[in-house]
């Protein structure tokens, strides 16, 4: 019998039994991931395999019984005892040292080392927070699940009623990411896996780049629309809020924005009401449950700083707690998902940052990484609800210029500053990148400064001289009177300016102790609300448009990660995950730097001419000085932005 023929006679099958086909009679995940018959992921049929600690980690969410008898789970003692090239031999390889479990074995010495909440399996839990390291394949676990819980649900004739929800209401299986580009980086896979299974074909109706829907086999004989999709967004609540979700991906959670609309928090407090009504119903009475939910959660992401929701479920599950009782939890380095990967990659990666290596590949929270705003509070209260990017400077207004600049990959951003009384104001910022959207990455912008920008996202590396020209033109309306960016693509850079003229910005090597000092006093500036922002997109200008959230520029900053190197060093980056960057962050703070300067040459020169009566606050030489200066204040009042965030 074909697969077409054999799909029919399913629906039929479920037609006669006024229902439903039981998921005792489905495939389970892992035949359905290697049979011919689903998505054929084999050795044998395609030539590729799930890891062995994959597979171990679909049987334990699934709940079906381990292995005991083979021991075909070889983990090495550490990523260092990984195999390696005998570097007197070539060809040779050197053994490492490794343990080899079954699948009994391998959940015992997870749970012995505190990688795992459970023992011994007891029964199905539907909620997995999954740690592991960077190029573990989590696409690949996501994607297989997904497609997974697709195929339950067309193994039934007619889900919704098994499940009670209403006939016209889709049910729909959501991935969530941190940016569109990780949400596509996932469909593209799950989209692989469709188009390599026959059984899809029949039901798929339509996908998009974001969205594929299915008709059921009832949908199919009645002639109604599809009534189940898979959808793939960037994280945010209002977008999963009130859908049938039967089954939440939540990929790279651990970067999810911390507050708004895109937190963790606020997208998980949208999905669970969800997932929980998805429980069998009694055929007679759809508002009588005859058995547990079947919605399932997934959290999976390289971890990152003991703080969110991702710890706090990972904490959760290893608390033992009534609150555990549904989840599990397994925590795993790169090494031991992927045995791909060898030693000399490992040894660059460590060599390039050891604390940064541990997080991502070794699958360690850390204590060294943290949200480098710790308060939303304190950046919003720099922010002027009225302030919108200026178009012009004032004649002989002296406006200050931060540049990062990055032809391809990263964007390259502007921001200028100004000195307004004793305080240092953005007043303009643009942004660029290849093979992107000018309009989409400049939300609160009309039109480009020149045409080049207009066709961004057909070119592969930003054109020098089109970014030059793009400074001048900016020139041309602000006054700039001093301009620096980084040293590292800005060499010849600097020449191209200076050819045109622009001989006051300057290439700056920025060593980690500068750009740490450069961030730090931004917070402190912060701290005392002496900068001045503004939060602004062309939509607000819209009576009936409500913006959720801060704008994506503020929202960069609020998403900073803060890790210590020494003392008295951080370094300041964006999240590392696609999609997210720090390029606005960069420009800006060294506009505000640039600013910060002439604010303190300005009022040193005040008080030699003024004597000593100065109404303008001092700047602290470093955070140490300005923390004593803080605790030494009396009564010390903040006047916080009464509107707060949009």
């Amino acid at each position: 019998m074909g697969l077409g023929n054999l799909a029919r006679s399913i629906g039929r099958k479920a037609t006669q039994s006024d229902g439903d086909i039981k998921d005792d009679d489905a495939m389970d995940i892992i035949e359905f991931i290697e049979s011919p018959f689903g998505l054929g992921f084999s050795k044998e049929l395609s030539g590729a395999a799930l890891f062995p600690v994959q597979r171990f980690i679909l049987k334990m969410f699934y709940n079906l019984k381990l292995d005991d008898e083979d021991p075909y789970i070889r983990v090495p003692k550490s990523w260092r005892h990984l195999d390696r090239m005998d570097p007197n031999n070539e060809g040779q390889i050197l053994p490492g040292i490794y343990h080899e479990f079954t699948e009994v074995k391998y959940l015992e010495y997870l749970y012995e080392q505190g990688r795992c909440n459970i023992k011994v399996q007891d029964h199905d839990r539907r909620e997995m927070i999954l740690p592991i390291g960077r190029r573990s394949g989590k696409s690949t676990i996501s994607a297989m699940i997904a497609a997974y819980e697709t195929y339950k649900l067309l193994r039934k004739y007619n889900p919704q009623k098994y499940y009670g929800t209403p006939e016209s209401a889709p049910i729909q299986i959501c991935s969530l990411a941190t940016s569109r580009e990780q949400a596509a980086i996932l469909y593209k896979e799950v989209r692989r896996h469709f188009s390599n299974c026959q059984f899809f074909q029949q039901y798929m109706y339509a996908e998009t780049q974001t969205q594929a829907t299915f008709h059921t086999p009832r949908d199919l004989e009645i002639g109604a629309n599809p009534s189940l999709r898979l959808t793939f967004y960037s994280a945010v609540a209002k977008g999963v809020r009130g859908a049938a979700n039967i089954a939440a991906i939540m990929d790279e959670v651990a970067f999810f924005a911390h507050t708004g609309q895109a937190s963790a928090y606020e997208v998980y407090q949208a999905l669970s009401p969800s997932l929980a009504q998805f429980s069998p119903k009694d055929p007679k009475d759809s508002s009588v449950p005859v058995g547990d939910s079947h919605g399932r959660m997934i959290m999976i992401s390289s971890p990152y700083a003991r703080q969110g929701l991702f710890y706090d479920q990972y904490a959760m599950a290893l608390s033992g707690t009534i609150g555990a009782k549904s989840l599990l939890m397994i925590q795993a380095p790169t090494w031991e998902v992927n045995p791909t990967i060898p030693l000399d990659y490992y040894e660059k990666e460590y060599a390039k940052n050891p604390v940064t290596f541990h997080t991502e590949f070794g699958a360690e929270f850390t204590d060294k990484v943290k949200s480098w705003i710790e308060r939303d509070e304190d950046l919003i209260a720099c922010v002027d609800p009225h302030l919108k990017p200026a178009t012009k400077g004032a004649a002989r207004e002296r406006h200050y210029l931060g540049l990062d600049l990055a032809p391809r990959g990263d964007r390259t951003v502007i921001a200028l500053s100004k000195v307004v009384d004793d305080k240092v104001r953005l007043v303009y910022h643009e942004q660029w990148q290849a093979k992107t959207s000018w309009y989409d990455l400049n939300p609160h912008l009309k039109e480009p400064l020149v045409p080049y920008a207009k066709g961004l996202e057909t070119v592969e590396t930003l054109d020098y001289e089109e970014v030059s020209n793009w400074i001048d033109q900016l020139s041309k309306r602000f006054y700039i009177a001093e301009g620096v960016f980084d040293r590292f693509e800005g060499i010849g850079f600097e020449q191209i300016l200076h050819k045109r003229g622009l001989h006051q910005l300057r290439v700056k090597h920025f060593t980690a102790s500068e750009s740490s000092e450069i961030y730090q006093a931004f917070k402190i500036l912060m701290f005392n609300e002496m900068i001045e922002l503004y939060d602004y997109v062309l939509e607000d200008d819209d009576p009936e448009f409500r913006r959720q959230g801060y704008s994506p520029y503020i929202q960069e900053l609020l998403e900073l990660q803060g890790t210590a190197r020494g003392k008295h060093l951080i370094s300041v980056e964006g999240p590392q995950v696609a999609g997210k960057y720090d390029d606005f962050s960069d420009a800006l703070v060294r506009a505000i730097w640039l600013g910060a300067d002439r604010l303190t040459r300005r009022k040193s020169a005040g008080r030699k001419s003024a004597g000593p009566a100065q109404d303008m606050p001092s700047l602290p030489r470093s955070m140490n000085d300005y923390q004593r200066k803080r605790k030494r204040r009396r009564n010390y009042n903040s006047k916080r932005n009464p509107n707060g965030g949009r």
